[in-house]
């Protein structure tokens, strides 16, 4: 951690919450009374997507898709230090579907990436899952991670757009199109909005902007949705994503 990582919370007025699938865990990160740095950390196999909308905080874990919801209210705190108590209150058991990034709908539906099945998805009261859209050039609703689709986009409470590694309607035939077969794709139409990408995930729209992580290439830029070009503002060492 760099040695002016918490000035940085404080000057934004922010605290951060990120996952590592590798370790398994959840992260918290805040700061302390004294100015420091305050990091929670729980276990949740596989923990991938994660998302906070409102009193809502989404998870995506190894076979479950967590639900935890903010108990205090404005003004409250605990301990006079944290304020936010984040406690778990739904839990669907959905198996095993390589969830990646995940979203909380207008309706306050949880909607998620299914990459094993190449759809976005809702929790299911009776089964697995709910399949709610799926990439035109996907043939079938099966369990065969054709086209790595990962990243989802949220705008105004509804999915936008989402990330895959190819346009590939083959079992792992994204694998070989690693390098610059990646895309971006508008929920609403279907279209490919950006291609020629590597490895793309984590779509996200800011102030009327489509940024994304080109991972492949370690980059983080701008969509120029009119030309479909993508231009990196910076370069991130190693594999960008999340």
């Amino acid at each position: 951690m760099s040695n002016g990582f918490p000035r940085l919370l404080a000057n934004l007025n922010v605290s951060l919450g990120f996952t590592s699938y590798q370790s398994g865990k959840l992260y918290l990160l805040g700061r302390n009374p004294k100015g420091g740095l305050m990091v929670d950390e729980r276990l949740f196999p596989k923990a991938m997507g994660l998302t906070v909308q409102g009193h809502t905080l989404a998870l995506a874990t190894l076979f479950q898709i967590q639900r935890f919801e903010n108990v205090l209210d404005k003004g409250q705190a605990i301990n006079h230090t944290q304020d936010a108590c984040y406690v778990p209150r739904l839990t669907y058991t959905t198996g095993v579907l390589d969830a990646h990034e995940i979203g909380v709908m207008a309706d306050g539906r949880i909607v998620f990436v299914n990459t094993a099945y190449n759809c976005l998805a809702v929790p299911s009261e009776r089964h697995s899952f709910t399949p709610i859209w799926m990439p035109p050039f996907i043939s079938a609703l099966l369990n065969e991670d054709r086209c790595h689709l990962n990243g989802l986009a949220m705008d105004k409470g509804k999915p936008r757009y989402v990330t895959a590694v190819s346009r590939s309607d083959t079992i792992d035939g994204w694998r070989d199109r690693r390098a610059n077969g990646g895309i971006v794709i508008d929920v609403e139409s279907g279209e490919t909005v950006c291609s020629g990408l590597s490895m793309p995930h984590s779509p996200r729209i800011v102030d009327g902007r489509l940024w994304v992580l080109n991972s492949g290439s370690g980059e983080l830029g701008e969509v120029d949705l009119a030309s479909g070009a993508f231009r990196p503002h910076v370069f991130c060492p190693g594999f960008v994503r999340g």
